[in-house]
């Protein structure tokens, strides 16, 4: 199985103040045992984003952790972004004519995980789930549960929520990857 991780997980795990932090690091270390984590190009352009971080101090996080970075955005891909963010549009301006406020790279980051992988992991499911209802999702809340928001059930098309309890150990793997 093939995780594509969010940006707002990385970024998670690089604050250490982060309440989220421990969290962020137990996602991992969860879907690291499911398979290969990957991020999407605009994943990566994202976290190069910050200032105090250099593109060899990121390129080297993925290479210790293990994270692939797929650079392929192909035109189902940015086809999939496209009308998901028109959905999302269209969903604003209907709730009393508000402006959009995500920008294209989300719906990029979410196109990408339903093309080239199987799950997004990420802590904006509001966001993924309606944007994009056929992806596998796993985040880390909902209604007081870990939950696995997974669409493909039974081969079919349908909500399931598979809930998944945080009792994951981090401990620190070869080469300092991601390993439980």
């Amino acid at each position: 199985m093939t995780t594509s991780i969010d940006s707002n997980i990385i970024v998670a795990l690089w604050r250490h103040d982060d309440p989220s932090n421990d969290l962020a690091a137990k996602m991992l270390v969860r879907a690291r045992k499911q398979g290969k984590l990957i991020v999407s190009a605009p994943v990566y352009a994202e976290l190069m984003g910050d200032p105090k971080r250099t593109e060899s101090e990121l390129d080297e996080f993925f290479r210790d952790t293990g994270i692939l970075i797929d650079w392929t955005l192909d035109e189902r891909a940015w086809r999939e972004a496209g009308k998901a963010y028109q959905g999302y549009v269209q969903r604003r301006r209907s709730e009393a004519g508000a402006s959009p406020r995500r920008i294209l790279t989300d719906f990029l980051i979410g196109a990408h995980a339903m093309v080239r992988s199987d799950s997004l992991l990420t802590f904006d499911l509001r966001l993924y789930r309606t944007a994009f209802p056929e992806l596998a999702i796993i985040s880390n809340w909902w209604r007081g549960e870990w939950v696995h928001f997974d669409c493909r059930v039974e081969g079919r098309r349908q909500a399931d929520f598979v809930r998944h309890k945080a009792y994951w150990t981090v401990a620190p793997g070869p080469a300092g990857g991601l390993s439980g």
